[in-house]
Parts: structure tokens; C-alpha cells; sequence
């Protein structure tokens, strides 16, 4: 009796992990498309700026412009990992501060440059 439930045991875990490899590899290229993943629990996050979708051993998640009922390629910013994965997007003052240092740069190069007088 035991190596029989022993078995049906093993065959349900195979098949599980056979089903997770194939919805992984189907959702996988949905994602690097643009598409919505198929094979997934959707989750939507309190306020709706985030939304994580939970499949068979990996997440994707996924950060909306305005609503999580718009289309999905009008998103912000997708990431696919396992289970334990985390993802953030990048904070606006750490964007605005890389662009403002690059800028200023090139701000002073120009100034440098043009604002020399050769006589």
C-alpha cells in the first residue's frame, strides 16, 4: 500500500514540474513580447500601481501608468523571476538626479567651449 502511494506521489510531483517548466517557457515569451502572462494568478495591489502575476514556481510583476485594467503594453516597467524575487522601480529623484548631473555637465562643457573669445 505505501509504495503505491509512494508512486502517485512521485508521478503527481513530476507532473507538476513538468507543468511549471512549460507554462515558465509559454509565459516567459508572452512576457519578452509585450503580452499579458496566460498561465498565472493575477494580484492586484492595494492601490493599483502594482500588479503580480503568480504562476508554477516563477512571478512576473508588473508596475501600470494609470490604471491595472489598461492594456498591458502601456505598462511602466515588467520583471520575471522566481517565487522570492523583488523588484522596485527606480525612485524619480534618483532618475532626475543622474539626468540633472548629466545635463549640468554638458551645460559646462558648452559654456567652456562657446564662451571662449579668441581674438
Amino acid at each position: 500500500m505505501k509504495k503505491k502511494l509512494y508512486i502517485g506521489i512521485g508521478i503527481f510531483l513530476i507532473i507538476l514540474i513538468v507543468a511549471g517548466i512549460i507554462t515558465n517557457y509559454i509565459d516567459s515569451g508572452r512576457v519578452t513580447t509585450g503580452h499579458e502572462p496566460k498561465y498565472c494568478i493575477k494580484v492586484v495591489n492595494d492601490n493599483g500601481r502594482k500588479v503580480t502575476y503568480w504562476g508554477l514556481g516563477y512571478k512576473v510583476i508588473r508596475y501600470v501608468g494609470v490604471s491595472p485594467k489598461e492594456p498591458y503594453e502601456n505598462n511602466i516597467g515588467v520583471k520575471m523571476g522566481n517565487w522570492f524575487m523583488k523588484y522596485e522601480l527606480p525612485k524619480d529623484n534618483e532618475l532626475n538626479k543622474e539626468n540633472t548631473s548629466s545635463i549640468s555637465k554638458l551645460n559646462d562643457f558648452y559654456n567652456a567651449k562657446f564662451t571662449k573669445i579668441d581674438m
